[in-house]
């Protein structure tokens, strides 16, 4: 080959370099641009939470640009609140895109005053029918009564909620007991809540797994037993101080899931 052959091949070779790169930069902002507007859809839906409760507080910490965590507030028609925190399987585009038909069935039986029951049996029966067989949803869902006294709860596959009483000064955990939602067919499915009786003044505490199986730099987990002797120490301020020796706990170490940390107050709205 001589010379001018090379050339021409050379100059060949950087015309199709130069159109892959093209297709790739061309198709690089497609995806930019469907993820955007994906993520726009999720917080659209996520803009339908009431977020005027004097009793509820959250904070919500992302892994990466899409997260499997979900937590939703609606009013009760008859006063009161309805909230929902869940934990999809997994990360990213697959986990998020579980949350809109949830979001969907939660708001449209809130706007109801269905019973949590009812919610749970309607969004396990929709998942189980979408999901695939590797996916599925650890949820609590939560119905405080207007007078704030009563709780109904239903809790599948998630982390044990603390409950702080201030007249015992004490904590209390509330396992889960039900499986995640999405796993048992129609007929297995088990929709039983829990009805609760509290004092003005009682904490419930709901948190996903990222937050507890975080790890410092020495691989040592933050834990439940660690939160919860935090949470008992300062249950009023406890958002603020959980995330301080959580922060304080973990030294920048690196996120290797989605944390969502939430707080409900017993009192009427």
């Amino acid at each position: 080959m001589n010379a001018i052959d090379l050339q021409a091949e050379n100059r060949s070779l950087k015309l199709e370099l130069k159109a892959l790169q093209q297709q790739l930069d061309k198709d690089n902002l497609r995806n930019e641009y469907e993820q955007h507007l994906v993520k726009q859809v999720l917080e659209h839906a996520a803009r339908r939470n009431f977020r005027e409760f004097p009793n509820v507080e959250h904070h919500h910490r992302p892994f990466g640009f899409y997260d499997g965590d979900l937590f939703l507030t609606a009013k009760r028609p008859e006063g009161g609140l309805y909230a929902l925190l869940g934990d999809f399987t997994g990360h990213g585009l697959a986990a998020a895109i579980g949350g809109m038909p949830v979001s969907e069935i939660f708001f449209s039986m809130a706007a109801k005053s269905l019973s949590i029951g009812e919610m749970v049996t309607e969004m396990n029966s929709t998942l189980h029918r979408l999901l695939p067989d590797s996916m599925f949803f650890a949820a609590t869902l939560m119905e405080l009564d207007g007078k704030g006294d009563r709780v109904n709860l239903w809790t599948g596959g998630m982390q044990d909620i603390l409950w702080y009483e201030p007249a015992k000064n004490a904590v209390r955990r509330l396992a889960s007991q039900h499986p995640p939602l999405g796993i048992d067919n129609e007929k297995e499915f088990d929709a039983n809540f829990s009805r609760l009786y509290c004092r003005r003044g009682d904490t419930f505490l709901l948190y996903t797994d990222g937050l507890v199986e975080s790890r410092n730099p020495e691989g040592d987990e933050f834990g439940t037993q660690r939160l919860e002797a935090v949470f008992q120490r300062q249950p009023n301020n406890a958002m603020e101080t959980v995330l301080g020796t959580f922060d304080a706990f973990i030294c920048d170490h690196q996120q290797t899931d989605d944390i969502t940390l939430a707080k409900i107050v017993c009192q009427g709205v």
